[in-house]
């Protein structure tokens, strides 16, 4: 399906803005930082974060010349992986009292499960991965010993490090009390991603023991976290027990209905089922002229305001929330949902380069206006890469 040409304008104006900026992205070593790495821009300058890496060196990495800028990254976390395998999931170069400065015993997650991943973006993994193998096992091996609930699911420690900051499944519940779709799905995609990186170093024991992971994982996830009353992928809750003295196991999962962004990263890493892709599409109510808000406008939580720490999601349009739907959109053949999704994000920014000259961090879903953070880079990027996977794959 071709592309109208408002959008097309839309996708030569962020293009334009994008190139210029991408230079200015790949940072050099610094502090504690012993290799190059990316920062999100904005007032993030200078801090190493785990899935804004990600996602920002899968839109930059085909544009670098070189894929050596992820490989940094992986090692730079890697150098600051504490003795019990856990990693911080934000390194700031320049922190005077360096990544561990907040109490080990405080309710922070270990950095998110997307290390390997990002070591696939280099161009030889085989060539020097092999080194770092050990120390992306650790991390898993911490996620596993420390938030994996008897169901087999994994659970947030606490909102921070989340990254959906204050998604309301998460904030302000007790501790290891979510089983995140988010969370189970990333770990999917990084059981995978270890799998092949296992065997691009002929480790294949390795290589089926994480395949076996990844598919056990992602038959959980398709049983526990679908909600047939929503028909939404929904996080969980783990605090349900049987009350002393009764003879009925309560041994079921709560789950925590809030229609929102994260159920797209069941689509994202092809965990759902294609009857359930298609349940969810036609009940979501998350679609907007912007691409998709992060919660429903019928939740009594959505708001649109301006926030940090926590940042909002609860309403307001993200790019990588975008990106996340449109791939997975995409990947299912709801081609048409992509499209919407990925003019509604061009053309958004494209305003507001207009409007503003720079761009944001989050948007208003109703009239495309950046509301916090401007300077924003990151994962903003994606934008010219949902383009070029949409020219690519949706049929002509």
């Amino acid at each position: 399906m071709r592309l109208d040409a408002r959008t097309e304008a839309a996708y030569r104006v962020v293009e334009t803005y994008l190139a210029g900026e991408r230079p200015r992205t790949a940072r050099p070593p610094e502090g504690v930082l012993a290799r190059p790495y990316v920062d999100p821009a904005s007032v993030y300058r200078g801090q190493l974060w785990d899935w804004d890496a990600y996602f920002t060196l899968l839109a930059l990495t085909p544009h670098l010349g070189d894929t050596t800028l992820a490989r940094d990254c992986v090692l730079n976390f890697l150098d600051h992986q504490r003795d019990d395998g856990s990693i911080p999931y934000v390194i700031g170069a320049h922190d005077a009292d360096g990544p561990d400065h907040r109490a080990r015993e405080s309710p922070m997650n270990s950095a998110k499960p997307v290390l390997a991943q990002l070591a696939l973006l280099t161009e030889d993994p085989a060539g020097w991965a092999g080194p770092a193998l050990p120390g992306l096992r650790r991390h898993v091996a911490h996620w596993q010993k420390t938030q994996l609930h008897d169901s087999g699911l994994f659970c947030w420690r606490s909102h921070r490090g989340s990254g959906a900051d204050n998604h309301p499944g998460v904030y302000g519940r007790p501790r290891d009390s979510t089983a995140g779709v988010d969370l189970n799905c990333l770990f999917v995609a990084e059981y995978g991603a270890l799998a092949e990186l296992h065997a691009a170093v002929g480790d294949l024991d390795g290589a089926r023991h994480y395949a076996e992971r990844r598919a056990e994982l992602a038959a959980r996830v398709r049983r526990l976290l679908w909600d047939p009353v929503m028909s939404d992928f929904c996080h969980a809750d783990t605090l349900t027990t049987t009350p002393p003295g009764t003879r009925q196991n309560a041994d079921w999962f709560v789950p925590l209905r809030y229609r929102s962004w994260v159920g797209f990263y069941a689509l994202w890493s092809g965990v759902a089922t294609p009857e359930q892709a298609a349940a969810m599409v036609d009940a979501s109510d998350l679609f907007c002229d912007a691409g998709i808000r992060t919660l429903s406008p019928r939740e009594p939580l959505y708001n649109l305001a301006a926030s940090g720490n926590p940042s909002n999601w609860q309403g307001p349009v993200w790019v990588v929330a975008n990106y996340i739907a449109f791939a997975g959109l995409l990947d299912y053949g709801y081609v048409a949902q992509a499209r919407r999704i990925l003019t509604g994000t061009l053309v958004m920014l494209a305003d507001d380069l207009e409007h503003t000259g720079t761009l944001h961090e989050y948007y208003d879903p109703d009239t495309g206006r950046g509301i916090q953070g401007a300077g924003f880079l990151n994962w903003n990027f994606l934008a010219t890469t949902m383009y070029q996977a949409y020219v690519e794959r949706a049929p002509g």
